[in-house]
C-alpha cells in the first residue's frame, strides 16, 4: 500500500456501521481531501506575527488560519451560550 508522506494507516479492527455512517464518513473524507488540496500551496508559507516585546516570529500560515477559525468558533459558541435565542 502506498501512503503519502506523513500519513499512516493503522488497522484497529473491524466494526459494523450503518449505511448512513458510511456515507457520512465518505463525505468527511472528501471534505478533508478538498481542504488538504486547498491548503497545499500554503504548506511552506510563513507569516510574521508579533510576540511579547518588540520582536516578531515567523510561524506557518496554516497555523494562523486554523487558529483564526478556532477563535471565531469559540466566539460564536460563547455568544450562543450567553444568549441561546439569538
Amino acid at each position: 500500500m502506498d501512503d503519502a508522506i506523513g500519513d499512516s494507516v493503522v488497522c484497529l479492527g473491524l466494526i459494523g456501521a450503518s449505511s448512513d455512517v458510511v456515507k457520512r464518513a465518505l463525505a468527511v473524507n472528501a471534505a478533508k481531501a478538498a481542504l488538504k488540496a486547498l491548503f497545499a500551496p500554503l504548506q511552506r508559507v510563513r507569516i510574521r506575527v508579533p510576540v511579547k516585546g518588540s520582536q516578531t516570529k515567523a510561524i506557518p500560515a496554516l497555523r494562523v488560519i486554523l487558529h483564526q477559525f478556532q477563535r471565531s468558533d469559540l466566539k460564536r459558541q460563547r455568544r450562543l451560550s450567553q444568549n441561546p435565542n439569538p
